[in-house]
């Protein structure tokens, strides 16, 4: 029943990691998702929006002119860069995920390892209990034959 006891935070990965190396572990996956969103449009460039209203009071006849203009300045040349620039934002993307995964299982794994090492501690010291009890029998069976 004991070793089915060692057995069981291997087993169940729960309750493993604290809540907050949990929280920092989302919240890391989070910024990831944020960084892909904006390295992924990052190659855009900026749309200008002009509105101009202009009006005339000359001879007495009141002119209004509008005028709106949507302007986009996109190089052709830079058509090479921007796939490149979405493939980078991907590969960031998986790159800082596999970090995030890899972190986690380090923090699972030196958990384990304390764990190990605490049943290995309780049990060296159940040990070292049994010797000095065994030690005693020893120097009270000693005792008893010198007497005799």
């Amino acid at each position: 029943m004991k070793r089915l006891l060692f057995l069981i935070p291997f087993v169940l990965n729960a309750d493993l990691l604290s809540t907050l190396k949990e929280q920092e572990l989302h919240y890391n996956e989070k910024i990831n998702r944020q960084d892909f969103k904006v390295n992924n449009k990052s190659w855009l460039n900026p749309i200008s929006l002009k509105y101009s209203l202009n009006q005339d009071n000359s001879q007495g006849v009141v002119k209004k002119s509008k005028t709106f203009t949507i302007s986009i300045n996109q190089p052709i040349f830079k058509s090479g860069a921007i796939y490149y620039s979405l493939k980078y934002a991907k590969s960031l993307k998986k790159l800082n995920s596999f970090q995030n995964k890899k972190r986690e299982r380090d923090l699972i794994q030196k958990a384990y390892d304390l764990v190990i090492d605490y049943k290995k501690s309780l049990l060296n010291r159940e040990i070292l209990e049994l010797k000095i009890r065994n030690a005693e029998i020893d120097v009270e069976r000693k005792r008893e034959e010198f007497l005799n």
